[in-house]
C-alpha cells in the first residue's frame, strides 16, 4: 500500500517566504529551510488576524514553484506536507492516517473559504477532495488488520470501490496514487477471496481468483512500474502457481473468473 502514497508529490516550503516576519517571529523564516517540520507545525497554529503584513511565500508544488499571498495558502500547503509525509511513511499507523486525513480535510476547508484562485489551478491544492478520499481509504486499510480475517476480502473490496472515480485527463500524482491503491485493494480482495474459495473446497474458483489478482497487478505494473513492487508481483505469481498445481493434481476443470466468486463487500465502518 505504501507504494501508492509514495507516488504523491509532497509540497516543500522554499526559504523565500516571509511568514515569520509577518507574525513577529522572524526566526520562523529560518525554519523553512533548516527545520521545515517545525515550521509546518508553527504555521498551522497561526491566526490570520495576528499578521502584521500580508503573508507571501513560495512552495514547491507538483506544478513547480508557486508564489502566492495569504495565510490560507500557506497553511493549506503546510497541512498537505504534514499529511502526505505521514501517509507515505512505511511506519504510518491507523491513528497517524486519521490525523493525516484530518489535515487534508482542514486544507479543504481553507480552500473552500478562500477566494484565492490558486486553489483551483495548482496541484495538489485543486485536488483536495480526491486527496481526502485517498486519505480516508488509507485509514481503512490501516484499520483492516484489526478486523476478523473472515471480513478482510469484503473490506478490501469496499476500499477499492470507495476509490472509484472518473479518470482525469491529466495523470497527476494524486490520480496515480488513487489508481495504485485501488488496484492494491482489488488485488487483496481477490487474493483473500481465493483463499476463501479454497477453504470452501472450490479449488478451481480459488485458481480463477488468484489468476485475476495476478493479472490486475501485472496490468498496474505495466502502466506505472513505480506503483507496484516487483516482489508483490512475484508473490502473486507464486500463489497462483500453487493453486494451479493443486488443480492439476486434482484434475479440476478450468473455471472462468467472474465477480460472483469474490467475497461479498463489507461496509466500511465510520471513523
Amino acid at each position: 500500500m505504501e507504494e501508492a502514497c509514495s507516488l504523491l508529490h509532497v509540497p516543500a516550503p522554499l526559504p523565500d517566504g516571509c511568514t515569520g516576519a509577518c507574525f513577529g517571529h522572524p526566526e520562523a523564516d529560518d525554519w523553512r529551510a533548516s527545520d521545515p517540520e517545525r515550521y509546518v507545525d508553527w504555521v498551522v497554529s497561526l491566526r490570520e488576524s495576528d499578521a502584521r503584513a500580508p503573508v507571501a511565500s513560495a512552495w514547491a508544488l507538483e506544478d513547480g514553484v508557486v508564489w502566492a499571498t495569504g495565510l490560507p495558502f500557506e497553511q493549506a500547503c503546510a497541512l498537505l506536507r504534514r499529511a502526505l509525509l505521514s501517509l507515505a511513511s512505511v511506519t504510518c499507523t491507523a491513528e497517524e492516517a486519521l490525523r493525516a486525513r484530518d489535515d487534508v480535510r482542514a486544507a479543504g476547508r481553507l480552500a473552500e473559504e478562500s477566494p484565492n484562485e490558486i486553489f483551483g489551478c495548482a496541484a495538489p491544492l485543486c485536488e483536495l477532495g480526491s486527496l481526502a478520499s485517498l486519505a480516508n481509504a488509507c485509514v481503512h486499510a490501516k484499520l483492516l488488520p484489526h478486523a476478523a480475517p473472515a471480513f478482510h476480502a469484503g473490506l478490501w473490496r469496499s476500499v477499492a470501490r470507495a476509490l472509484e472515480r472518473d479518470p482525469l485527463e491529466e495523470a497527476t500524482s494524486v490520480r496515480r496514487a488513487i489508481g495504485a491503491l485501488r488496484a492494491h485493494a482489488h488485488c487483496e480482495a481477490l487474493r483473500q477471496s481465493a483463499q476463501a474459495c479454497f477453504d470452501a473446497g472450490q479449488a478451481a474458483a480459488a485458481r480463477a481468483c488468484a489468476k485475476r489478482a495476478l493479472d490486475v497487478a501485472r496490468h498496474q505494473a505495466a502502466n506505472d512500474p513505480q506503483a507496484v513492487r516487483a516482489g508483490r508481483v512475484r508473490s502473486l505469481e507464486r500463489e497462483y502457481e500453487a493453486f494451479d498445481t493443486l488443480c492439476a493434481r486434482l484434475g479440476c476443470g478450468a473455471r472462468v473468473f467472474d465477480s460472483s466468486l469474490m467475497c461479498e463487500a463489507v461496509p466500511l465502518p465510520d471513523v
